[in-house]
C-alpha cells in the first residue's frame, strides 16, 4: 500500500458497490480503490480531450483495450501504418507521369504563360489562346509563383504564343507541382487521424480497421483525385486540403482559424462558393451567438463578428484589391462566372439537368418518329428578333423534318439549348440549389453551442455535405468532378457512423463512375477500370469489417447489421457484405 500514498487522485476511484472482502486489499489509505491501467489510459485521454476544447467518446466498434504499452506501441503502428500508405500512393502518383493528360494541362500552362509574361493588367484580358485565366486572382498568384521556378525547366513554356507546348521538361514540372500541392491535402488528412484518435479510442487489435487507419486509406487513396489530378490534371488535392483544414478547425472550435482557411479556399477556385452558406450559417450561429441559446439579439457579438468579417475581408482584399484598383472587377467576374457556358458541363454532371437533357433527348426522338408538332425554339428566337417584330402568335409550327436532335451529349464544350423542353435560366437552378440547402442549413442553424456531437463535427459536416449536394443536384453548368467537393468531408463521417457508411460508400460508387468519361484513350480505360473497382472493393472490405458484429468470450457485442443499406430518401438498397 506504500507505493500507492502520493498518487494523483484521479488515479484512484471510489470503492465499486459490492466489491466486499476480496478487493478490499487493493484500497489504499484513502479509501478509493486503485484503478486498472485501463481505465488510467481511458482516463488520461478525457482529459487531453477536455483540454482540447473537445469531448471524448469511445470507440463502439473495438474489441477490449490492451495495457499502456500496447497502446503505445498501436500509436507508433498508426503512424507506420500512415506512412506506408503515403508512400505507396506518392509511388502511384510517380507512375502516372506519362499518362494521358486532358486539355487543362494545356490550360495551366498557359496560365503559367500569362502570370509570367505578362503585366497583371492583361491577366484577365488576354485572349491569345482559347484558355483563358477564369480562376480567381488567388490562385494566379500562385500561377505567379510557380512560373518563377517553371523557368529553371524549360523558358519557352512560359511563352503566351507556344500553344500546346509540352515539351518533356514542362510535362516533369507541371506533374511536379501537383504531387508538390498535395502536400496540403496529406497535412489536413494528418490532422483527421489526429483528431480521430483524440476522440475515439481504438481499442482493435488490428490496426487495419483502427478509425485513423481507415481514415488514411480512403482519403490517400481516393481513386476520384488520383484520376483527376494525376492523371486528367488538375490541383483539387491541394484545394481539398484547404477545405478539410477548414472543416478540422470547426471540428476544434477553432473558429477564426476556419474562417482563414474557407477564405483562402475561396479565392483559390470559386467552385467552394457551393460550400460557402453552410461555412458562413454555422459561423455566425457560433460565433456570434456563443451565450445564447435562444438567438437574443441582444447577446449578439460584435467582436467576433467582426473578426471573422476582417479576416475574409482581408483575404479577399489580398486576392482581387489590384484589379479594383485597375477597374477591371467586372471583366474578372465575367471570366469567373461565364453563364454563357450553358446548363450542363460537356461531360454530364450526375445530377437532375443530366435527367432533364436526357429526357429532352429521349422527347425528341419520341417526336421524330411519331411526328408530334412542336414548336422550333431557334425559330421562335429567330422570329422575334425579325425586322418586323411580329408576334410569337405568328410564328408557325415545324414539323419533325425541321427538328434537329442537338449534340448535348457529344462532349463538346458551349451551350445547348433543349428542343422541347423548355430552357432553364441561371435563376431558376438558383432558386432550386436554395431550396435544396435550405433543410441543411436549417439545422446548422438551429445547432445548440456545445452538444457532444457539435464537439466531434457531425453536425457541422453533414449540414456541409447536405448544402454541397443541393448545388450539385441543382447547380449551373456542374463539373462532374465537384462530386468530390461532398465525397471528401464525407469521409470523415463515415469513419464512425455506419449510417454515414453506407452514403459514403453510395456516394462513392456513382461519383466516381460519374468520372469515366474523363478517361477515354485505350491505355489507360483499364487503367481506371481497375483502379475504381479496387478503391470501392477495399473501401467496402474495410467498412463492413469495421461495422460487423464482433463475438468475445462470454458476450456479443451487436455493432451493425450484416448488410449496408444504401438508403437515400425513398430508396433502399442492400448490399450484402458475406
Amino acid at each position: 500500500m506504500e507505493e500507492t500514498r502520493g498518487k494523483a487522485p484521479w488515479l484512484r476511484r471510489p470503492p465499486m458497490k459490492g466489491e466486499g472482502i476480496a478487493s478490499s486489499s487493493r484500497r489504499d489509505s484513502s479509501g478509493g480503490t486503485l484503478m486498472s491501467a485501463e481505465e488510467r489510459l481511458r482516463m488520461m485521454r478525457v482529459i487531453q480531450a477536455r483540454e482540447m476544447g473537445g469531448s471524448y467518446h469511445e470507440d463502439p466498434y473495438a474489441p477490449h483495450a490492451g495495457a499502456p504499452d500496447q497502446a503505445t506501441r498501436k500509436d507508433n503502428n498508426k503512424s507506420s501504418a500512415f506512412t506506408v500508405l503515403l508512400i505507396a500512393v506518392t509511388t502511384v502518383k510517380l507512375l502516372l507521369f506519362t499518362s494521358y493528360r486532358s486539355t487543362d494541362f494545356e490550360v495551366h500552362r498557359n496560365w503559367l504563360a500569362i502570370t509570367h509574361s505578362l503585366p497583371m493588367r492583361q491577366w484577365y484580358v488576354d485572349a491569345t489562346s482559347e484558355w483563358t485565366l477564369d480562376y480567381p486572382p488567388l490562385f494566379a498568384w500562385l500561377e505567379f509563383c510557380l512560373s518563377h521556378i517553371a523557368r529553371f525547366f524549360d523558358a519557352r513554356m512560359l511563352k503566351v504564343q507556344n500553344l500546346n507546348y509540352s515539351s518533356p521538361q514542362t510535362i516533369l514540372f507541371q506533374r511536379l507541382t501537383v504531387v508538390l500541392a498535395d502536400s496540403v491535402y496529406i497535412y489536413a488528412v494528418s490532422e483527421g487521424c489526429r483528431l480521430l484518435t483524440s476522440r475515439l479510442t481504438s481499442r482493435s487489435r488490428n490496426i487495419l480497421y483502427s478509425p485513423a487507419t481507415v481514415y488514411s486509406l480512403l482519403m490517400l487513396w481516393n481513386v476520384g483525385l488520383l484520376i483527376v489530378d494525376h492523371i486528367h490534371f488538375q490541383y483539387n488535392g491541394f484545394l481539398l486540403g484547404l477545405l478539410q483544414l477548414a472543416v478540422f478547425r470547426v471540428v476544434e472550435r477553432r473558429f477564426l482559424a476556419a474562417a482563414f482557411y474557407v477564405s483562402v479556399a475561396l479565392n483559390m477556385k470559386h467552385i467552394f462558393l457551393y460550400m460557402a452558406p453552410a461555412f458562413g450559417v454555422y459561423l455566425l450561429r457560433q460565433c456570434c451567438f456563443p451565450n445564447s441559446p435562444h438567438l437574443d439579439i441582444r447577446e449578439f457579438n460584435v467582436k467576433n463578428f467582426a473578426a471573422l468579417g476582417s479576416i475574409f475581408a482581408l483575404v479577399t482584399a489580398i486576392a482581387f484589391g489590384p484589379f479594383a484598383v485597375f477597374g477591371q472587377l467586372p471583366q474578372v467576374f465575367r471570366r469567373l462566372f461565364p453563364f454563357q457556358r450553358g446548363l450542363t458541363h460537356a461531360y454530364w454532371a450526375p445530377n437532375v439537368w443530366a435527367l432533364y437533357n436526357g429526357a429532352d433527348t429521349a422527347l425528341t426522338v419520341l417526336n421524330k418518329r411519331f411526328h408530334f408538332l412542336v414548336q422550333s425554339v431557334q425559330h421562335v428566337a429567330d422570329s422575334a428578333s425579325s425586322p418586323d417584330n411580329s408576334t410569337l402568335d405568328a410564328v408557325p409550327l415545324v414539323g419533325t423534318e425541321q427538328l434537329k436532335i442537338q449534340s448535348l451529349t457529344g462532349g463538346v464544350v458551349g451551350a445547348g439549348e433543349p428542343n422541347i423542353l423548355p430552357a432553364v435560366s441561371p435563376s431558376v437552378t438558383m432558386c432550386l440549389t436554395i431550396l435544396g440547402m435550405f433543410p441543411a442549413l436549417w439545422s446548422l442553424w438551429r445547432a445548440k453551442v456545445g452538444t457532444p456531437n457539435l464537439a466531434s463535427g457531425d453536425v457541422f459536416v453533414r449540414g456541409l455535405v447536405g448544402v454541397t449536394l443541393s448545388s450539385f443536384l441543382f447547380g449551373w453548368h456542374v463539373h462532374e468532378k465537384a462530386i468530390l467537393l461532398a465525397i471528401v468531408p464525407l469521409t470523415w463521417l463515415a469513419i464512425s457512423s455506419a449510417n454515414d457508411a453506407r452514403l459514403f460508400l453510395l456516394l462513392s460508387t456513382a461519383g466516381l463512375t460519374g468520372l469515366h468519361p474523363l478517361l477515354f484513350t485505350p491505355s489507360e480505360i483499364p487503367l481506371k477500370y481497375m483502379m475504381i473497382f479496387l478503391y470501392i472493393y477495399a473501401a467496402f472490405k474495410v467498412l463492413k469489417d469495421r461495422f460487423s458484429v464482433v463475438r468475445l468470450p462470454g458476450r456479443r457485442i451487436p455493432r451493425a447489421r450484416d448488410h449496408l443499406a444504401l438508403r437515400i430518401g425513398f430508396t433502399n438498397f442492400l448490399v450484402p457484405f458475406h
